[in-house]
C-alpha cells in the first residue's frame, strides 16, 4: 500500500508498557526479539518496560530478578500477581508513562506479551489513518481496536497500591459523570497520546483501578470517557486484530497482511514466523 512506502516525517516516539506475568520468560524474550529489536531509529524511538509483579514462587521470582539485571527493562511491582489486580497494573503503567514530560514522546502504547507489533509500519500508518491527528502532544487521541461497554467504576475513598482489600465500586445508572456507553480498545494494543496521558495522570483525578481481569481494558475506556471528555477515538480494525483461528470470535480474526501492525494471540514461535515473512523484509 502507498502509506507503507512513505516514511514518517519524523521518528515516532513511543513509551511502551507491556503487561507481563513472572512466568512469561519466553514471551518477554520473543517480544524483545521480534517487536523491539532492530526497529530503525529514524522511524521509531522506543522506551519500553515490562510490568511484572511477584509470584511467591522463589525460583521464578529469582529468575525475574536475574532477567531484570540482564536487560534492565523490567519494573518489578510490589504486588502479588493476580487477575484481581490487572486493573491496578494498568494504572501503575500509566503512572510510569506519565513520569516523562509529554514533550518528550508522542504516544503511550499499552501492549500484551502475546501480541506482535510492526512498529515501523505503525509509524507510517498513523498519518494515513487520520492525517489531522498530527500533534499527539497537544491532542487527546485514543486508538486501537474499538468495541463498547457501559460499566462505570468509581474509586474507593482510600487508595493503597500495595494491598488489595476490595474492588472499586460500580456507579449505578444516573450516578456516573460521563456517557453510559463508551468505546474502549482491546487491551492487547492501545495507543494514548501523551497529552491524553497527562490528563488522566493528573493529581486532581482519582482514577478507579481496583478492577479485575477481564475488565482491565474496559477500565481504560472508562477513564477516557469519564475523565477526559472530548478525546478523539480512532478504531483501526484492519491494523489491530487476532490471527485467523486465534481469537475469541470470528469477527476479530483476520489474515495477516500489510495492514497488520498489531497481531494478537500469538505464541513466541508464531511471532518469529511473522517477523520473518518475506513481505516484511526490510522493516527491521
Amino acid at each position: 500500500p502507498d502509506w507503507l512506502l512513505s516514511p514518517p516525517p519524523r521518528p515516532l516516539v513511543l513509551r511502551i508498557g507491556i503487561i507481563s506475568h513472572p512466568k512469561d520468560f519466553e514471551r518477554r524474550r520473543a517480544f524483545r526479539e521480534t517487536t523491539l529489536r532492530g526497529v530503525p531509529k529514524n522511524e521509531v524511538i522506543i522506551h519500553h518496560r515490562f510490568l511484572v509483579g511477584y509470584s511467591g514462587e522463589g525460583d521464578e521470582d529469582r529468575r525475574v530478578l536475574e532477567e531484570y539485571l540482564e536487560h534492565g527493562d523490567i519494573i518489578r511491582l510490589d504486588m502479588r500477581e493476580s487477575k484481581l489486580r490487572i486493573g491496578e497494573k494498568r494504572w501503575r503503567m500509566l503512572k510510569w508513562v506519565s513520569e516523562a514530560h509529554r514533550s518528550t514522546y508522542d504516544y503511550y502504547l499499552s501492549a500484551d506479551t502475546d501480541a506482535f507489533f510492526r512498529l515501523g509500519a505503525l509509524a507510517r500508518r498513523l498519518p494515513y489513518i487520520r492525517p489531522d491527528l498530527n500533534s499527539p502532544q497537544t491532542q487527546d487521541i485514543y486508538l486501537g481496536r474499538m468495541v463498547s461497554h457501559k460499566m462505570h467504576f468509581k474509586a474507593n475513598p482510600y487508595d493503597n497500591e500495595t494491598t488489595f482489600d476490595k474492588e472499586d465500586d460500580q456507579f449505578q445508572p444516573g450516578e456516573f459523570p460521563g456517557e453510559e456507553w463508551y468505546p474502549y480498545a482491546y487491551g492487547y494494543g492501545v495507543l494514548l497520546s501523551s497529552h491524553l496521558v497527562d490528563r488522566l495522570a493528573s493529581h486532581e483525578i482519582s482514577l478507579p483501578h481496583h478492577v479485575h481481569y477481564p475488565a482491565d481494558d474496559v477500565l481504560i475506556g472508562q477513564w477516557v470517557a469519564d475523565y477526559a471528555p472530548g478525546t478523539i477515538v480512532v478504531g483501526d480494525y484492519s491494523g489491530f486484530h487476532d490471527a485467523v483461528k486465534h481469537g475469541w470470535g470470528q469477527e476479530h480474526n483476520k489474515v495477516v497482511d500489510y495492514d497488520s501492525v498489531c497481531v494478537h494471540h500469538l505464541s513466541p514461535s508464531e511471532m518469529r514466523q511473522i517477523r520473518n515473512r518475506e513481505e516484511f523484509a526490510g522493516e527491521w
